[in-house]
């Protein structure tokens, strides 16, 4: 009986230690310039040729992490920054954006994180209506 009880204590301690875990605090990353790309030639330059095409016919965006992008999940970072490393960017209305690190990008330094949009037909003219935002960037702990 006192072995159950004891049992029982640490399966909630080590539970609770699990769930204390889940929500360790962001690390603070600084103030970081937003911008947006799409997969076009004027965002991407030699890079957004020769892509190759999924069952459709329609090019397949990779990152230079080897990963496929995502709109509006995957960025370029700064080449200091690991592939992997998740952002969570708040910005001054209040709103939040969460992105992962998967792309790098020449003008691409310091404190700037861009933000893939697409790759559909409208994707160009939707980067440049994003335009550039300020934010405060926090790294998720332990995400690399």
């Amino acid at each position: 009986m006192i072995a159950n009880t004891i049992l029982a204590i640490l399966l909630s301690a080590q539970l609770f230690a699990s769930q204390v875990a889940a929500y360790e605090p962001l690390l603070v990353y600084g103030e970081v310039t937003v911008t947006y790309y799409c997969a076009c030639d004027k965002c991407c330059g030699v890079w957004a040729k020769n892509r190759p095409l999924d069952g459709k016919g329609k090019p397949i965006v990779y990152g230079a992490s080897g990963e496929r992008l995502t709109p509006l999940k995957s960025a370029a970072c700064a080449s200091d920054v690991p592939f992997g490393t998740m952002f969570e960017i708040e910005y001054a209305d209040g709103s939040m954006e969460r992105v992962v690190c998967e792309d790098r990008g020449g003008a691409i330094k310091g404190a700037r994180i861009d933000i893939y949009v697409g790759n559909d037909v409208d994707a160009h003219k939707r980067a440049l209506e994003y335009g550039t935002k300020k934010g405060y960037a926090y790294v998720h702990k332990g995400i690399q």
